[in-house]
């Protein structure tokens, strides 16, 4: 069951199943703008990927098109790690990633883009340096 609660304020709605942990240690806020399914299944797939999974992921949808919405819903249907707050109209990069860490129930902040994938452990890719430094700071929760 989707939990979806408005508020008249600052947010036109917030989607996603309650998780199990409701203080992640990490908050991944992830803002979004029309992108396209594909760029949005390879950066969500690669984020759950990890090993390290103590984190949640805050996506802010702002404003984008139906098909997008409806690309985010079904992620935000199959993993509890990930909510979906949508603001009331458009509010650009910068509004939209501090909408997210308001939302965040995270001790920790980090940052993903959709058009990006995220790698952990022996990739080649410089991101993947994050990833390292929380599973070394958090070995409790990698491989769970």
């Amino acid at each position: 069951m989707v939990d979806v609660k408005k508020s008249d304020s600052q947010c036109d709605e917030i989607k996603g199943l309650h998780t199990n942990n409701p203080r992640p240690t990490v908050t991944v806020v992830f803002p979004v703008y029309n992108e396209p399914a594909e760029n949005l299944r390879l950066s969500i797939e690669s984020l759950f990927g990890q090993t390290y999974t103590d984190f949640e992921i805050v996506v802010v949808d702002d404003s984008s098109l139906e098909e997008t919405k409806a690309s985010l819903d079904r992620y935000a249907e199959q993993d509890r790690r990930l909510r979906i707050v949508r603001p009331l109209s458009k509010r650009g990069l910068a509004a939209a990633l501090n909408f997210g860490i308001a939302e965040a129930r995270g001790k920790y902040i980090a940052r993903a883009d959709a058009d990006e994938q995220h790698f952990l452990e022996g990739a080649q890719d410089p991101r993947a340096a994050q990833w390292r430094v929380l599973s070394a700071l958090f070995p409790e929760s990698a491989d769970r």
